[in-house]
């Protein structure tokens, strides 16, 4: 592991130089940007830096675009540090050898089983690889801090919305004691303190993954109640939904109930008419036991001839 980082950090170096300068095969922006637009996503640097396709002229290049933010901006891609203001690209997104490098380094990340986590997460400098760091986090159990990573650091909702659908799945799969039932409900107390936006929009799109009054004990005093009006209206329609269908469900199962119990007692009538009980001989009359296996015998017998009657009944 440590050798993929050295290498990673090795490849940000070049790129680096390649940024301020000093390689003499980049020496204009339109140059540098290029460069940078086969390793990076290219509309990531557009909207990065207020951008269109039409300002990809070297003269507006030149004008707009800040070297210093540059230099920090692609710093802060190629070693996975955290963003303020913007989705920081993960692993596999990014091309050419430090795409290699990083996918390389992601999927031993994620290889990692039954280990010392915290040795490898010792591997890492300081405010780096956060990406990483999470996945790792995760592995460990400690959801919060790695969920915070992904969600908060690297500006990656999406990403930690993935994380917990697999960590949910995976729960479902496990013994009653291992279940991570609540990991949503991490990922929303990390959202309500740092992107109420967020936040909203997960308690929607996960809304069967909440408890409604678990919800609103958590929620800050400043959140109105019309702002989580549709996760309201959602859940509430759900549980009247769920009644609903409680209500079919119990009709059905009464009806077949009583279904059988006619087609019993019409047996039990037949079998009156035309059987006679398997233990004694005599006809049978209004009382009398049929066994699973279709035999009958009279109340009489049942109750006084146990011997007999298990052997009727084939026990």
């Amino acid at each position: 592991m440590c050798f993929y980082i050295e290498r990673i950090q090795m490849e940000t170096d070049y790129i680096m130089q390649v940024v301020q300068g000093y390689n003499p095969q980049y020496t204009t922006y339109w140059q540098i940007f290029n460069f940078l637009g086969q390793i990076f996503d290219r509309n990531f640097f557009l909207m990065q830096f207020n951008l269109k396709e039409e300002d990809l002229s070297q003269e507006s290049i030149h004008q707009k675009l800040d070297k210093q933010k540059l230099y920090e901006a692609v710093y802060s891609e190629c070693l996975s540090l955290p963003s303020l203001n913007i989705q920081r690209q993960t692993s596999d997104q990014i091309n050419f050898q430090l795409g290699f490098l990083r996918k390389k380094l992601s999927i031993l990340v994620k290889k990692l089983q039954k280990v010392d986590y915290n040795s490898f997460l010792k591997c890492f400098p300081d405010d780096q690889f956060i990406e990483d760091k999470a996945v790792l986090n995760l592995k460990k159990y400690n959801f919060e801090l790695g969920l915070f990573q992904i969600a908060i650091q690297l500006q990656n909702p999406q990403l930690a919305e993935a994380c917990c659908d697999k960590i949910y799945e995976d729960s479902l799969k496990s013994s009653q004691e291992n279940r991570q039932l609540d990991i949503y409900f991490q990922l929303l107390k990390i959202y309500l303190a740092n992107k109420k936006e967020n936040a909203l929009t997960l308690l929607v799109k996960k809304h069967n993954r909440f408890q409604l009054l678990e919800v609103l004990k958590i929620l800050p005093p400043k959140v109105k109640i019309s702002q989580i009006q549709v996760f309201l209206k959602i859940v509430v329609s759900q549980q009247q939904l769920n009644a609903v269908e409680s209500q079919i469900l119990q009709s059905q199962v009464l009806q077949q109930l009583q279904s059988k119990k006619v087609s019993v007692n019409q047996l039990q009538k037949a079998q009156t008419q035309l059987t006679p009980c398997q233990v004694c001989k005599e006809m049978l009359k209004k009382n009398i036991v049929v066994f699973g296996n279709g035999k009958c015998v009279c109340e009489k017998c049942f109750k006084e001839k146990k011997i007999e009657c298990d052997a009727v009944a084939g026990i």
